[in-house]
């Protein structure tokens, strides 16, 4: 129960996240499109974030389904949760101490997406911070503190979309999910 609760709760935050980005992924998402087929657009930012976006989902998306079982076991793991938010803690400080902060969103690279994905990987453990994770990754990468913030909330959506269809699947499986609904539509 915990895990799919855990899921579905960042719905919530999917959501939040969409509503504060919409103009943003709709420009992204046209250029990415677009891109497609013109070579021109290639070069524009917003289709660079669109491609930035899927290479930085990779990395989460294949160690979490390849690690998926093992996931779930540590969610039931308090000593292990803890040992991960102090991992967490870490990898906080040392961004705030090595990044240097001076590369804007315009200065991205492809590189930076796919370490910043694993930076993301790592939050599929409880006590990991997904936007720490991501957020301290960049700041490590060099980004200032709004384009590792952004980058760290645009590259949340595709992966809250897939883990909240895969939870909700799980949901169906469950032998209390009449007793347990309530809870969740709460």
């Amino acid at each position: 129960q915990v895990f799919p609760f855990d899921v579905l709760v960042q719905l919530g935050t999917l959501l939040a996240v969409i509503v504060y980005f919409f103009k943003d992924l709709i420009h992204i998402i046209k250029a990415f499109l677009a891109g497609l087929q013109d070579q021109k657009v290639r070069t524009t930012l917003d289709f660079r974030l669109g491609l930035y976006i899927i290479i930085g989902t990779l990395p989460a998306g294949v160690i979490g389904f390849l690690l998926d079982d093992l996931v779930e076991a540590a969610f039931n793991s308090p000593p292990l949760t803890g040992i991960f938010l102090l991992v967490t803690a870490g990898i906080l400080f040392i961004a705030e101490l090595l990044g240097k902060r001076n590369r804007s969103i315009s200065h991205m690279r492809w590189q930076d997406a796919l370490i910043i994905g694993f930076g993301q990987a790592l939050a599929i453990f409880p006590g990991i911070s997904r936007s720490g994770a991501t957020i301290s990754t960049g700041l490590l990468r060099n980004l200032d503190r709004k384009t590792a913030a952004s980058f760290s909330f645009l590259l949340s959506i595709p992966i809250f979309i897939a883990a909240g269809l895969l939870s909700a699947l799980d949901l169906f499986e469950m032998s209390n999910l009449s007793e347990f609904l309530p809870i969740l539509l709460v």
